[in-house]
């Protein structure tokens, strides 16, 4: 596994499935007999929202999702530290029957998350 699969892998099984696990949530009524009522009425104040503005919450939603992914790759990356000095070298490798390879060793994998999620999946025209 290279960094570019990496990435690719982790918008897959991070970031499309926060967005889409918290969209069906908002989309979709609660399930049970006594649903959590936060659940319920971040439901009921989701479909009550114009089209447009659901649409704008679902930006809300990957620009939430991106954050936290570009965050958390900016610390394996080393740019954003999460510790005091002296700073931690973090090293992310991928081992397989093939070998073992240094994914945050070379083009910063926030950037390559950054190739892969913009421009947003809409486009946005003025309304």
């Amino acid at each position: 596994m290279n960094p570019d699969e990496f990435v690719s892998a982790l918008v897959t099984t991070v970031f499309d499935a926060a967005v889409r696990d918290v969209v069906e949530g908002l989309e979709a009524r609660p399930p049970g007999r006594r649903p959590h009522a936060r659940s319920v009425a971040m439901h009921e104040w989701f479909v009550r929202l114009p089209e447009r503005d659901q649409r704008f919450v679902v930006e809300a939603v990957r620009d939430a999702s991106h954050s936290a992914l570009f965050g958390m790759l900016c610390v394996l990356d080393g740019v954003r530290q999460i510790d005091d000095p002296p700073h931690v070298e973090l090293v992310l490798t991928a081992t397989d029957e093939q070998g073992s390879q240094t994914l945050n060793d070379g083009e910063d994998l926030h950037d390559i998350l950054n190739a892969h999620v913009h421009p947003p999946s809409e486009p946005w025209a003025s309304e």
